[in-house]
């Protein structure tokens, strides 16, 4: 196997948003444990093989449901997405099929291991089984709901947090942990807003097979409008997280940067919604907004 035929392997993943989801795991686990506990924490063996299985279990959920939803949107991608692995022919169906089963056989294996040593071993499995229950079921039919699609990605998407903090402390105690939900709140309002977003520049290839996103059902302008609500709730659960981490100079200036990105995503999305160029700019800047407001509360925490 050649190099460049490999990286389709990782490529079919979509590895960037495989790892702000391994991200979210990691910040999680910071708040459950403490960043002055976690080198301590991570002196035990086992302790670092949970804090390793959580965060590639939900790199390869995120993964997992990535691959096979190429699958199901073969036709659109020739629209939306040309350059896709399996448009363009470095994967056949079959070969991504049995990629995706290699990919769940690994997930139920770090899965099951790695809850063993948690305190909720019954419950982690049940939560990624929701995970891939969902994932599949989307690219199935939810993902043609529009706004139902993408209120499913916002709510399931978010769970990162709370997941790592489920390997580290009892199940009662993570709800007690407010960080971790304004957190999730936090990412929650970025997914809806994100994934109505990349409908805003799929909307082509979407409306000739039927998706019935938010630009296609109610227009391109109340899409528009949607993705600024967001922006103002999002601004809000920021502006109210900086006074959470007492005014951090980090967490303030990443988080600053965040809001100046998703500013320019709406931006360059009312530029002109015919020109797809515009709306593959703002989707990038969403994509890297998303980054910083990550940022800002690993580093938030850690410093």
């Amino acid at each position: 196997m050649s190099k460049k035929s490999g990286l389709k392997y990782i490529e079919i993943l979509r590895p960037m948003t495989c790892f702000f989801g391994s991200l979210t795991v990691l910040i999680g686990w910071f708040f459950a444990v403490g960043p002055s506990n976690f080198k301590i924490y991570l002196s035990t063996g086992s302790n670092v093989y949970k804090l390793v299985a959580s965060m590639v279990i939900f790199f390869l959920v995120i993964g997992s449901g990535n691959t096979i939803n190429d699958v199901f949107d073969y036709e659109i991608d020739k629209i939306n997405r040309p350059t896709r692995t399996i448009v363009r022919g470095a994967f056949t169906k079959r070969q991504v099929v049995y990629y995706y089963i290699f990919e769940l056989i690994t997930i139920l294996t770090l899965t099951i291991t790695g809850a063993y040593f948690s305190p909720n071993p019954l419950f982690i499995p049940l939560l990624v089984v929701f995970f891939l229950g969902i994932s599949f079921s989307y690219s199935i039919f939810i993902k043609k709901t529009g706004l139902l699609a993408n209120l499913v990605v916002g709510v399931s998407g978010s769970l990162g947090f709370p997941f790592g903090a489920f390997f580290v402390l009892e199940f009662d105690e993570v709800f007690g942990v407010f960080e971790i939900w304004l957190l999730y709140l936090t990412a929650f309002f970025f997914l809806v807003m994100r994934e109505i977003g990349k409908d805003m520049e799929d909307i082509e290839g979407d409306s000739k097979y039927g998706v019935k996103s938010v630009a296609i059902k109610w227009g391109y302008k109340t899409a528009l409008v949607f993705e600024i609500i967001l922006t103002i709730f999002l601004s809000i659960t920021l502006i109210y997280s900086m006074w959470v981490f007492n005014f951090k100079l980090i967490f303030v200036i990443m988080a600053v940067i965040s809001l100046c990105l998703i500013s320019l995503s709406d931006w360059a999305f009312s530029k002109n919604s015919k020109e797809k160029k515009y709306r593959i700019l703002a989707s990038r800047l969403s994509l890297i907004s998303q980054l910083f407001c990550l940022l800002a509360f690993l580093l938030g925490i850690l410093f």
